[in-house]
């Protein structure tokens, strides 16, 4: 019957046939996963989505192909053979379709290749096809493809430098130096780790590291160099050991082994105790005001601050307003020049709203535009306009302090992203200051620095590989530059790689920066290089930025919570793993302070109590982590009381009481603690010998406390320099004053 159709319905028929062959030919969706930049491994050929789109079962195999644009095909290899069931779909990694036979390869490829990282330099192309299996056989029939271009540009090894190989050393705590691998792929951020071994017997330096336990290892080191811990296992006298120095990380991927250096050895010699180091080095007075603190930097404005006589005044956030003199009341004129330090500068209670009295002196000569004045409780009269997180001593007299803002702005600590401001070293041991004034806030992050000046305006500087500048680019500054868009901030807060900003006018907060958390609140998770205003929220009084979760207060004491809600930081269930929008924090009211960790937050309540929820594997949350490691349920830590200020950082707390004593707890490896110890502690410790405290701040693993006398307390890790005390020796069991700086007069908390 067939015979008898016209030629031009059997080409047709023909036709038809073959292209349905062909669509079955491509039933098949390859999608494979590009690697981090620099890296390839052998894993990452099978590193793929494959789905079968299809109405039939099909049995295939995987062919992977890696060419170099000079050699062609180095290496070619086989998968097992599997089924894909009709419309499945399936994520493959190598251990899904093993085993793995290799066809063909180059030699000097070879062995490379299987290594993590160190393929040679060169511009490659990685493909994979999926091959039909029939009845068994394996075919050249192509179901599917895909394929990535990965340039990779391998660094030299890196150098060592001091202590010079064989060399004697008798520094107790030697610095280790080198040199960075060159040329370094493009976009990297290098990290590098230190490793130290006893050399036994007749061993070489090289079988040391084969066969002998580590005497010393540092990880994520920023700088090419390290002063040797005085927290560490100390080198004995006579005793030999080899050190080595490995690069890691491309563009963000910290994991990537970039090169190695030689080994060398050292013998050491007696010489200088640590306690004669010691007393080389003269310890110097302080008289620091008020501090702000990051992961492993810190900053202060210093200047001398000229005194008020009395008047009437009413308080707002972050100005002094000039009040009817009947009523207490604001709204007359607000006396611009005058700025409160933030919150935490001079609390001692939270009681709610409170009269507040002074008078104008209308001396034109004190540099103040005629208007000076000393604040003072006014006894007896609670008439007065009070906003909670701004709040004067009722029990105890205590000046605030209003001046044109000159204060100078002093940075100190590592400095590898730039965060201090300026050009210099990796890392500065000792205050130094920056070429801006008039700063009445500060905020301090991972690897960037913020502050608000007097007319209103944000200034930031440092990392910004996510948009944390807020400068509308990804560029890295070096220099204080300033924040288009926003005006009347009066406070700022830094997570490790995203912003915060508190407008004054309406209580309004803006974000900006890295966002795939939700942190910045806007509903999306995309990072945003320029400031967003963070929808949902009533008006604000102030804020706190943790690793990857935000926190605001509002003014009618409730707590909005957004972002990682990984560990219950957000104080929502643990299976709402991300918040893109505020919530309200539920249980929480009359909060008067807030504070962020990098994982777990807290919040003071008006009578003296603190709250927590969030992360608590080191016991931060003032209970025993071996009963519950997380909490999203907001919890009193019933073993504190009469706390007036609070401050949550990396994976410890901080209060301080009315009576002017500072507590801590949570993790303690680096002497955050100040108890002599390296223990942790979810009990509250009170820090020894430090009284007459009016203020706090932390930052990934050091703390200061501000002493009503202005001496500065400083204690904790201090690898970097982030205590300012001139060296960066590791201070991990007790505290002692930091370094001279002029009379700050504003703080800020950081990360």
């Amino acid at each position: 019957m067939t015979g008898n159709l016209p030629r031009s319905v059997l080409c047709l028929i023909v036709a038809m046939i073959l292209a349905g062959v062909g669509l079955q030919a491509q039933s098949v969706s390859v999608q494979l996963f590009q690697p981090p930049p620099n890296q390839l491994r052998a894993s990452d050929l099978w590193r793929l989505n494959i789905s079968n789109l299809g109405s039939e079962p099909v049995t295939l195999y995987l062919r992977g192909i890696v060419t170099e644009a000079r050699d062609g095909e180095v290496v070619v290899a086989e998968s097992a053979t599997f089924e894909l069931a009709p419309r499945e779909f399936k994520r493959v990694t190598a251990r899904d379709i093993s085993p793995i036979k290799r066809i063909s390869s180059i030699k000097r490829y070879e062995d490379a290749f299987l290594r993590t990282g160190t393929v040679p330099s060169g511009d490659y192309e990685v493909c994979v096809f999926a091959l039909l299996v029939d009845n068994g056989e394996r075919t050249e029939e192509e179901l599917g493809s895909d394929c990535f271009s990965q340039l990779i540009e391998q660094a030299s090894s890196l150098m060592l430098v001091m202590p010079d190989d064989e060399a004697e050393v008798s520094e107790s705590l030697p610095m280790f130096t080198w040199m960075p691998p060159v040329p370094l792929p493009r976009g990297s951020r290098i990290k590098y780790s230190l490793k130290v071994y006893e050399i036994f017997g007749k061993q070489t330096a090289f079988d040391a590291t084969l066969k002998n336990p580590l005497h010393f290892k540092r990880e994520n080191i920023g700088p090419p160099n390290l002063l040797y811990p005085v927290s560490a296992r100390p080198f004995e006298d006579g005793r030999r050991y080899a050190w080595m120095v490995e690069a890691f990380g491309a563009a963000g991927a910290a994991d990537v082994r970039l090169s190695a250096s030689e080994v060398w050895s050292f013998r050491k010699i007696p010489g200088d105790t640590l306690a004669e180091e010691d007393e080389k080095k003269s310890k110097p007075a302080a008289s620091t005001k008020l501090i702000a603190a990051g992961m492993a930097h810190s900053l202060a404005v210093a200047s001398e601050p000229e005194p008020f006589v009395l008047g009437k005044l009413a308080l707002r956030p972050g100005k002094l307003v000039l009040a009817d003199q009947d009523k207490l009341q604001p709204g007359l004129r607000e006396l611009d020049n005058i700025v409160l330090p933030q919150r935490k500068a001079q609390r001692a209670n939270s009681t709610g709203k409170r009269a507040i009295r002074a008078e104008i002196d209308d001396d034109k000569e004190n540099g103040l535009n005629g208007e000076r004045a000393i604040l003072s409780p006014a006894a007896g009269d609670n008439s007065g306009s009070y906003t909670p997180g701004y709040d004067l001593d009722t029990a105890t007299f205590h000046e605030i302090y209003a001046r044109q803002l000159e204060g100078d702005l002093w940075s100190w600590g590592l400095n590898d992203e730039r965060q201090l401001g300026n050009s210099g070293e990796a890392f500065n041991p000792s205050p130094a200051k920056l070429d801006i004034k008039d700063a009445i806030a500060l905020a301090c992050g991972m690897g960037h620095s913020l502050i608000v000046r007097k007319d209103g305006s944000v200034w930031s500087w440092g990392f910004n590989d996510y948009g944390q500048l807020g400068i509308g680019t990804l560029s890295d500054k070096s220099q204080p530059g300033k924040i288009s868009g926003l005006s009347s901030i009066i406070a700022v807060a830094a997570g490790a790689r995203h912003s915060l900003a508190l407008k004054l006018a309406a209580g309004t907060v803006y974000s900006w920066g890295y966002n795939r958390s939700g942190e910045l609140g806007i509903g999306s998770r995309e990072d945003q290089a320029s400031p967003q205003i963070v929808m949902g929220l009533p008006a604000c009084i102030d804020l706190a930025a943790g690793n990857g979760h935000s926190l605001a207060l509002t003014q009618s004491g409730q707590v909005y919570a957004w972002g990682s809600n990984y560990y219950g930081q957000c104080a929502h269930p643990a299976k709402n793993y991300i918040l893109a929008t505020p919530r309200l924090v539920p249980g929480l009211r009359n909060v008067v302070a807030i504070g962020a960790g990098d994982h777990h937050s807290l919040a003071l309540t008006r009578d003296g109590s603190v709250w927590a929820w969030g992360n608590n594997a080191s016991g931060q949350l003032g209970f025993d982590p071996a009963l519950q490691s997380d909490s999203s349920a907001v919890r009193r830590i019933t073993a504190l009381s009469d706390v007036v200020d609070i401050a949550a950082h990396g994976v410890y707390s901080i209060a301080l009481r009315r009576d002017s004593t500072v507590w801590l707890w949570g993790n303690n490896y680096l002497g955050t603690l100040a108890n002599g110890s390296r223990s942790n502690s979810w009990q509250p410790v009170k820090v020894p010998t430090i009284a007459a405290a009016v203020a706090v701040a932390g930052g990934g693993s050091h703390v200061f406390a501000l002493r009503s006398d202005g001496s500065l307390m400083a204690w904790g890790d201090n690898t970097y320099g982030q205590l300012g005390r001139g060296s960066s020796r590791e201070i991990s069991s007790d505290w002692a004053e930091a370094p001279n700086l002029p009379d700050a007069v504003l703080y800020g908390s950081g990360q």
